[in-house]
């Protein structure tokens, strides 16, 4: 059995559904921590407790051994020179391209994927590399996070971000691009990339 899958679905459905891990033990009888336990894989998952789990997330058994969870590619980003963000008007959970949510990778109601041009991230984040973000995630973002944000200019940008006092740092990991420093108040989007997929 893909138990790591199904877990994966499991926790997606408790998301979307708004339901927590201990919902789930109550309904199923059992102690919270025999939630965690099977969720970490230090217990077993029996066919009859699975069953009664889908009912729980309101899907067909068989849905949870499946990969489920498409990301919308919804733009492109710069790594070296700006250029204008358009996500085209797609419609939450639209996009020019989808990709599947990675293994280990946390859902988040409408996490987005944008596509890197250009080399100011090289070497780890490469020409065409796909960005899974988490939006509206400004106050996750820590010293030293990749990040995507937008100018004033609505310029789109995927840079490493220092925080100095009142400014942001916007740095690249390929040392040829200079620093970008910002006010807040001149950033209008900054959302934290949370997986890469190449």
């Amino acid at each position: 059995m893909p138990i790591n899958l199904v877990i994966q679905n499991i926790k997606n459905r408790l998301l979307e559904l708004d339901k927590s891990e201990e919902d789930l033990a109550d309904f199923l009888g059992i102690n919270r921590s025999n939630v965690n336990k099977m969720f970490n894989q230090k217990a077993g998952l029996k066919v009859d407790r699975l069953l009664k789990i889908a009912e729980f997330v309101e899907t067909d058994p068989v849905k949870l051994f499946q990969k489920l969870i498409k990301v919308p590619v919804i733009s492109y980003v710069s790594a070296g020179d700006p250029f204008e963000w358009t996500d085209q008007g797609y419609a939450s959970g639209d996009g020019f391209d989808f990709i599947d949510l990675p293994p280990g990778v946390d859902y988040h109601p409408n996490l987005y994927a944008v596509r890197i041009k250009g080399d100011s991230m090289r070497p780890w984040l490469k020409d065409g590399t796909t960005l899974i973000v988490k939006p509206e995630s400004r106050e996750d973002i820590a010293h030293e996070d990749i990040v995507v944000w937008k100018d004033e200019n609505y310029n789109a940008w995927v840079k490493m971000v220092l925080f100095h006092e009142n400014q942001i740092v916007f740095r690249s990991l390929n040392s040829q691009y200079p620093d970008i420093t910002k006010k807040f108040d001149e950033i209008i989007l900054m959302d934290l990339v949370i997986a890469t997929v190449r």
